[in-house]
């Protein structure tokens, strides 16, 4: 009875790790995305000043 316990605790223990580790990949993968889309945004961002910048040196 008792090595069943222990059993069930050590898998109760291992879905926790698990769930944590899949938590922590998720989180990782956001944090991935979320800095790819800041690139992205700072990149348009340049070439908009860059376009304008241009724009206006053209038109002076």
């Amino acid at each position: 009875m008792e090595i069943t316990k222990l059993e069930n605790s050590n898998r109760e223990l291992e879905v926790d790790v698990t769930v944590k580790e899949r938590t922590n990949l998720e989180k990782e993968e956001e944090i991935r995305e979320l800095e790819k889309k800041k690139e992205i945004d700072t990149s348009l961002s340049n070439k908009k000043v860059k376009d304008s910048f241009k724009s206006t040196i053209l038109n002076e």
